[in-house]
């Protein structure tokens, strides 16, 4: 009988469920002609989130055990099957605004380095990304590897899009100079940005108004830039 169903139907069908990861799974196990579409679906969106951190360090390390046995499974995946890397075409990078790991805390500085040292081979294998979000983080909180890594990812010819969602830098001018590396960037969404330490020379003219010389935070909530041709 599913082998009646023209292509067309099918990935008619498989449009209208690209939500419901559950049921795409189901579909990719049915037979090869709705495997491949259903398997494309699934894998259209990823997102790598990074577990909170606990008081208790053991936590930290069975969660973050966890994040990276999941990302070499995906990577397992992806070399598995190639054309799964093509797939993929919104890629979230998450991580709890609230871990905060102090510098002289070694062991949960260790923790913190595998999982971005098992995120950057995933980012790595991914060709085709046509948007980015950076959510719940601080850049300068990444790794330099992992900095590295996101940066060669925004001068891809296929990332068009970003969004930034609670995210945090140090200064507009390091947010511009990140940005500045998506050559082929049409849509810059912000929700809400943290800057560490802005000065009125680099706030937008509209907010000369608040009649400070810095402050701490500024915050854009629901911002939308985009080029013309977008």
């Amino acid at each position: 009988m599913a082998n009646d169903i023209p292509p067309e139907i099918i990935e008619s069908i498989l449009v209208n469920l690209q939500s419901e990861e559950h049921t795409l799974s189901n579909c990719a196990l049915v037979q090869k002609s709705w495997s491949l579409p259903a398997q494309r679906y699934l894998f259209q969106h990823i997102i790598l989130e990074f577990p909170s951190f606990y008081p208790k360090k053991q936590w930290n390390v069975e969660h973050a055990a966890a994040y990276n046995e999941r990302n070499e499974q995906l990577i397992g995946i992806l070399d598995e099957k190639p054309f799964l890397k093509s797939c993929i075409r919104a890629v979230q990078l998450s991580s709890p605004g609230d871990v905060n790991v102090e510098s002289g805390d070694h062991v949960q500085c260790r923790i913190q380095d595998t999982m971005y040292l098992s995120t950057i081979p995933v980012i790595e294998r991914l060709d085709n990304v046509e948007s980015l979000t950076l959510s719940y983080g601080d850049w300068d909180n990444l790794s330099l590897g992992l900095r590295e890594t996101l940066i060669h990812l925004l001068s891809r010819p296929s990332l068009t899009r970003i969004t930034l969602k609670s995210f945090s830098f140090s200064s507009l001018n390091a947010m511009a100079s990140v940005l500045s590396q998506a050559s082929y960037l049409k849509m810059l969404r912000i929700t809400i940005l943290y800057s560490g330490r802005i000065t009125l020379s680099s706030m937008p003219p509209e907010k000369h108004h608040l009649d400070m010389a810095t402050t701490r935070f500024l915050s854009f909530q629901s911002l939308q830039f985009a080029t013309l041709d977008a």
